[in-house]
């Protein structure tokens, strides 16, 4: 018990000292739209049930893969992984390995998103093909497994090893990077999106106090945005 205290305080101290949580937050809310997406897709599949019909997946999957997924993939291939890179190439192999295996499981991801894709789109065309909402159901499962082992080598392992390499500074100059590619309103639709996820977690509250400006924290977490968000996936924040 004391092993596993102490190996949680390591972690929580790891994750103060980091400051590109914009990174872990989108992989946490890719996550999320992936499990939402797949349980859409399985209550739609069930004999008697009007909860979600076919139009409301398309809907949701253009914001789970179109804006979510899409932003990330982007960020992270152009910004964060020449970043990465260049930050840990110092870093002993064993971290070397640990990114390798992400990256082959983005790749991998990136593969499933595609397919989703091409499934959204034989839906939106003829609504009634129960084998393509089972297929998606599977795949974005598949998908939020993948992101799952991801965000656990990235706080166990990238995170800390980040941290080791690069200093606050340079990670808040990688933070600016990222928010100037995004823009001023797309960034701000997806720190609503993170907090949708972010809120449900005690630990990740605090680190959203502490990293997040307090203007920008209003801004996130006020009606208007979560209602845009809301409106993007077609379905009532925090129904899921």
């Amino acid at each position: 018990a004391s092993l596993r205290a102490s190996l949680r305080a390591s972690l929580r101290a790891s994750l103060r000292a980091f400051e590109v949580h914009g990174w872990r937050w989108h992989n946490m809310s890719l996550k999320e739209s992936m499990k939402r997406l797949a349980y859409m897709c399985e209550r739609c599949n069930e004999e008697g049930t009007e909860e979600y019909d076919v139009k409301d997946i398309v809907k949701s999957g253009a914001y789970a893969f179109d804006f979510n997924h899409d932003t990330l993939h982007s960020v992270e291939t152009n910004i964060f992984k020449p970043w990465l890179t260049s930050a840990l190439s110092s870093s002993p192999s064993s971290i070397h390995s640990v990114l390798s295996e992400c990256w082959s499981r983005k790749s991998a991801i990136n593969s499933h998103a595609s397919t989703c894709k091409s499934l959204l789109s034989s839906l939106s065309k003829n609504r009634s093909v129960p084998s393509s909402l089972l297929a998606l159901q599977k795949t974005c499962t598949t998908i939020a497994s993948l992101i799952d082992s991801n965000i656990h080598d990235q706080d166990t392992v990238l995170v800390p090893s980040i941290n080791a390499a690069a200093t606050s500074s340079q990670q808040k100059r990688l933070n600016s990077r990222i928010l100037k590619s995004l823009g001023i309103t797309q960034a701000r639709t997806h720190l609503s999106s993170m907090w949708e996820v972010v809120r449900h977690e005690p630990e990740e509250v605090e680190l959203w106090k502490i990293k997040i400006p307090k203007v920008a924290r209003i801004i996130a977490g006020s009606k208007s945005w979560e209602d845009k968000i809301g409106r993007m996936k077609e379905i009532t924040p925090n129904s899921l």
